[in-house]
């Protein structure tokens, strides 16, 4: 014979009778946390696109300078990539240190960001350091067609920024670094790819860092 149901015993767990069931979130509460996440890791990097104009003219000063240099036979000209590159790491460095210095109550959403941009920055001085290998030890090197590929890389650190930020700016100069890297497998000449490489790094890393600049002081002012 069964054992009569006890009335309000069903939430109870059959191991361990004592414990209180566990608590569960409804579908409305896990959309609420999600929303609330998001919101919170839009305010927490709403920036002034200080790093993106910095990384910016880095950049753009690479690829304009190598294009001159090659555009006048100049020596030297993979120097401004070999000093670029490290250098702009070393201010990330010192600015997300600075950083941490000022906000100790950091957020996971916050720390994921900046893991991912060590990430980003780590993959591109790795390619670079695997160039700079290849013509070190190769017999006979090649030309490699390797510019595209850094800027993929670009495009997929402003996508994935633009995308925690919601700022349409990123995502757009996002889909102009990804036309701006496939279109310079097409191109012989590496001087023109520097020259598309210059524009694409001005459409999408100091345009939509001035904007960030320009959307802090409209927010400041209104705070004040």
């Amino acid at each position: 014979m069964s054992q009569p149901e006890i009335p309000g015993n069903r939430s109870r767990n059959l191991i361990n009778p004592d414990s209180d069931p566990p608590n569960t979130m409804s579908e409305s509460e896990s959309l609420a946390l999600i929303s609330q996440m998001i919101q919170t890791a839009r305010e927490e990097h709403n920036e002034n696109g200080l790093g993106w104009r910095v990384w910016g003219w880095i950049l753009f000063i690479a690829s304009l300078g190598t294009f001159f240099m090659l555009e006048y036979n100049l020596k030297g000209s993979f120097w401004f990539w070999n000093l670029a590159l490290p250098v702009g790491v070393i201010l990330m460095i010192i600015t997300s240190y600075r950083k941490k210095s000022h906000k100790r109550n950091r957020t996971y959403a916050q720390d994921l960001l900046d893991r991912m941009g060590v990430g980003f920055f780590a993959s591109v001085l790795s390619m670079v350091a695997g160039i700079n290998f290849y013509y070190q030890v190769a017999d006979n090197p090649g030309d490699i067609d390797f510019w595209g590929f850094f800027f993929i890389l670009y495009a997929f650190w402003m996508y994935i920024h633009g995308s925690a930020l919601r700022f349409k700016p990123l995502m757009v100069g996002a889909a102009l670094n990804w036309l701006a890297g496939i279109a310079m497998f097409g191109i012989d000449e590496m001087k023109y790819e520097m020259l598309m490489g210059a524009l694409a790094i001005l459409l999408g890393y100091l345009v939509p860092g001035y904007l960030l600049l320009h959307q802090s002081k409209k927010k400041s002012n209104r705070n004040v």
